[in-house]
């Protein structure tokens, strides 16, 4: 995997809290990336499949995909004005009130909402100011995360890597 040591074992948890250690650790069998990551700022291609050991996941309820054009089609509908997205990941929270800024892993799945401002070709854009919305944001470390749309289990789009500076974390559309 991109970044990773050659031979370097991968593993993946299901268990919203990781701080009691009871979740299980599944090691993957294989990982891949897209091999245009990294070269195209217009598009990250920031998408990965990591494969797990067959029968691993009973008993977890994949999220739904969305049909092609799910997001193009709501926005051309004016649906998607008002709509909240669902950040989920594992990142670590920033406190920026003293110097200097303390980062705090807290060890589980956390979850926030960010309304929709933008759709582009490749990017679904969401405010991820707090202080604006009221609402949240990704965090650092929430890159692969998945954007659901809110109230639903239908996957929006997946958090890339930060971009300071940009009002917005754009996550690649559905």
């Amino acid at each position: 995997l991109y970044g990773w040591p050659a031979g370097a074992q991968l593993y993946v948890t299901f268990d919203g809290d990781l701080r009691d250690g009871v979740g299980p650790l599944i090691p993957a069998v294989s990982a891949a990336y897209d091999p245009r990551f990294g070269h195209d700022q217009a598009h990250y291609y920031d998408l990965g499949v990591v494969m797990l050991p067959a029968g691993s996941t009973a008993g977890i309820t994949p999220a739904a995909l969305p049909p092609a054009g799910y997001l193009t089609q709501r926005a051309a509908r004016g649906g998607l004005r008002g709509q909240l997205f669902e950040n989920v990941g594992y990142g670590v929270e920033a406190f920026f009130g003293a110097a200097p800024p303390r980062y705090v892993d807290p060890g589980q799945r956390l979850v926030s909402e960010s309304p929709f401002m933008a759709l582009q070709p490749t990017w679904l854009g969401l405010l991820m100011n707090a202080d604006a919305t009221g609402e949240g944001g990704d965090c650092y470390g929430d890159s692969g995360s998945p954007k659901f749309v809110a109230g639903t289990e239908t996957h929006g789009g997946t958090a890339p890597p930060g971009r300071p500076g940009l009002p917005a974390t754009p996550a690649a559309r559905a």
